[in-house]
């Protein structure tokens, strides 16, 4: 990953955003759910961001593919 550390699929923590500096915390928001993940990695995408596995899971059955999320920024990085 961008951060240097290796990437676990199964880390709930984890999401690659190009919109945010590494280390950024965010809140996710989706279906009355909520989540907090850290930027750890980027990525070539256009949407904002790309949940780990274990983070979408927490959101959304993995067979939706994509979802419409809502993200607020808990504390940035500079």
């Amino acid at each position: 990953m961008a951060n240097g550390e290796i990437f676990d699929m199964y880390d709930p923590t984890t999401t690659a955003a190009n919109l945010w500096p590494l280390g950024t915390k965010l809140q996710i928001y989706y279906g009355g759910k909520t989540i907090e993940v850290v930027v750890t990695d980027r990525g070539a995408f256009t949407h904002e961001l790309d949940l780990s596995m274990a983070a979408f899971e927490l959101l959304a059955p993995l067979s939706e593919g994509v979802i419409d999320v809502e993200i607020s920024v808990v504390e940035e990085v500079r």
